[in-house]
């Protein structure tokens, strides 16, 4: 089985997503294929921590790709942090993608992942 640190330098195939629900910008899963590997991301219900996990395969027809996956696609995962909040749980993930800096947040919000562009340009 491979571990999450072992993705570190491979291309960045595609995201795939499932919406939280129609009325919302979030999702209920994001999955994130890595060469050949896929990178589950989920929320837990009860603690809205993120449960990040390699699974074997992953049927991506019942997904769909996002506008902003275009932007990460074909380009290398440089560094990934998994961020713990004061009260210890894991509510942020950040994939730095091309760069050894976030590139893409993705946070737990009531149940829901929210997606997080990161911009280093002038403010």
């Amino acid at each position: 089985m491979i571990k999450i640190e072992n993705l570190i330098g491979l291309s960045i195939t595609q995201f795939y997503c499932k919406k939280f629900d129609s009325n919302t910008t979030g999702y209920i899963e994001i999955v994130v294929q890595i060469s050949k590997y896929f990178l589950q991301i989920t929320v837990n219900d009860d603690t809205d921590e993120l449960i990040v996990h390699i699974p074997s395969l992953i049927e991506t027809n019942q997904y769909f790709i996002p506008d902003w996956a275009n932007n990460f696609t074909n380009k290398s995962l440089m560094q990934l942090w998994g961020i713990e909040n004061e009260k210890g749980y894991s509510d942020l993930l950040c994939l730095g993608i091309d760069e050894v800096i976030p590139s893409i947040v993705f946070s737990s919000l009531a149940s829901e992942i929210k997606v997080g562009l990161v911009n280093y340009g002038s403010i």
